[in-house]
């Protein structure tokens, strides 16, 4: 009965998978901020365009597939900090080429933690306020309020250490998958 239970279940994520997929032919969420807000708008699919973006992304799945066996001959006390540092190096980059203040949600967070460390401005908690609301906002408010302490008025500080967590986490990622995989972790010598 359970095993029957799971089959169906798998059954109807896998269908909506499928209708996710299938959609994704016929309709695109556009996102432009300065057009729409904060909000995507579905329009139209430009199929040759989609199916070149496909070909385009299988073919680097491939190179980077042919590039990860590659890779698997040298010492991974080499090439996982190699990897971490070309990643941290792109993201860099990006902070700094597309500059971007945060905008609606993002923007009303980040000026909690303002009012919060400038101003003593706790209001936000009362009923009808912001994080009365949406209390699960609060941590991340802390956060923001923290990093302004230590770091006043720099919003690419809190991208940078948005960084330093996203190459954590895929550095926790990589070690997960040789904890769970056990067929690399024979193959692992450092980690």
């Amino acid at each position: 009965m359970v095993k029957r239970i799971q089959q169906i279940i798998t059954f109807i994520l896998a269908l909506f998978i499928g209708l996710f997929i299938a959609s994704s032919f016929f309709f695109r969420a556009k996102y432009n901020y300065s057009v729409y807000g904060d909000r995507a708008v579905l329009e139209g699919q430009q199929l040759f365009v989609f199916l070149l973006w496909i070909v385009f992304v299988l073919g680097l799945g491939y190179v980077l597939y042919r590039l990860s066996r590659k890779l698997e001959g040298y010492s991974r006390v080499k090439v996982i900090p190699a990897v971490l540092l070309l990643s941290g190096i792109l993201q860099l980059m990006i902070i700094f080429l597309f500059t971007r203040m945060p905008t609606d949600d993002s923007q009303t967070v980040l000026s909690l933690a303002w009012a919060m460390l400038y101003d003593k401005d706790y209001s936000s908690f009362q009923s009808g306020g912001y994080l009365y609301m949406f209390p699960f906002n609060f941590s991340i408010v802390l956060y923001l309020k923290t990093l302004l302490l230590l770091f006043p008025d720099n919003y690419l500080v809190i991208k940078s250490f948005n960084i330093l967590f996203s190459l954590v986490t895929t550095l926790v990622i990589y070690l997960l998958c040789q904890e769970l995989s056990p067929q690399a972790r024979k193959k692992t010598m450092a980690f």
